[in-house]
């Protein structure tokens, strides 16, 4: 694999594990201790939880933080698997956890599973699964509803959330609808009615992107501080070995201070990786 982002010019690599097969396949104390492994390289917050409890789930992000960690994978939507959703306060240990040792959280598209409508024969089951690929995005966008409209950016006002493989191309028409819905709306919902949500987004969301020419078009009506590049190696939605040359196609026309910002900038910033000879903001 290493050898693979080399001949791509892909130094680093956000990793996603598939963490949660570990403890439906194992015993809790190997499950435990794999899950402890797995964390050391990709940790997986929501998974631990789910077998250990939140306080695991924290104990380990400290853990993992102590290692060098700088992100950890979560669920787009914890509420579809069963969990509490965003709105509650049943994830404060961990978000204040996260918080204080300044980790960024990954939320993967499709970590929660494929919309439920889509019919099984536009899925896995029916062997067309193109529909359901092309708008898994969408659970990134009602994603970021959820996140918007919840308290959690008003009671940790420094997380970041990284909207992983989501695309951005959606995101201006979601933020404009979003500060809509809740000009019209907030006086009767329980939500803070001094912030406008897309101003939340401005400081603690961040799209990702594989090739989004519509996202890029629209670049300033998403911040172009908050848009990211990725490459999905090794996964069929990847350009590899070829993600840089069209990442210099899809920003060809774009300014080069923007370009780098979001080619690079944007993700050492965000997951506090500076340059050699620079210190780090962490």
């Amino acid at each position: 694999m290493s050898r693979d982002l080399d001949a791509a010019g892909q130094p680093l690599q956000t990793l996603y594990v598939p963490a949660d097969r570990v403890t439906t396949t194992t015993t809790i104390e190997f499950g435990a201790e794999a899950l402890r492994l797995l964390d050391a390289h990709a940790p997986d917050a929501a998974t631990f939880e789910s077998a250990f409890g939140v306080d695991a789930a924290v104990a380990e992000l400290y853990r993992t933080a102590g290692l060098g960690a700088r992100s950890y994978t979560f669920l787009e939507l914890p509420h579809m698997r069963g969990f509490p959703s965003y709105h509650t306060d049943h994830w404060d240990p961990l978000l204040a956890a996260t918080q204080e040792t300044d980790l960024t959280i990954s939320v993967h598209f499709g970590s929660t599973g494929a919309s439920d409508m889509i019919p099984p024969e536009g899925g896995h089951e029916g062997g067309n699964n193109i529909n359901r690929i092309t708008v898994m995005g969408l659970n990134s966008a009602f994603a970021l509803a959820q996140l918007l409209t919840s308290p959690i950016f008003h009671k940790f006002p420094t997380l970041r959330f990284a909207l992983s493989e989501g695309g951005i191309g959606w995101m201006p028409y979601l933020l404009e609808r979003v500060d809509y819905v809740w000009d019209r709306h907030r006086w009767y919902n329980s939500i803070n009615r001094e912030i406008p949500p897309s101003s939340l987004f401005r400081d603690h969301i961040f799209g990702c992107f594989i090739a989004d020419s519509a996202g890029i078009a629209n670049r300033h009506l998403i911040g172009v501080d908050n848009i990211m590049f990725e490459s999905d190696y090794p996964h069929s939605d990847s350009n590899w070995p070829h993600s840089r040359k069209l990442l210099e196609e899809v920003l060809q026309d774009v300014p080069d201070d923007e370009a780098r910002k979001i080619a690079e900038t944007n993700a050492r910033r965000v997951f506090r990786f500076p340059r050699a000879g620079e210190p780090s903001a962490g």
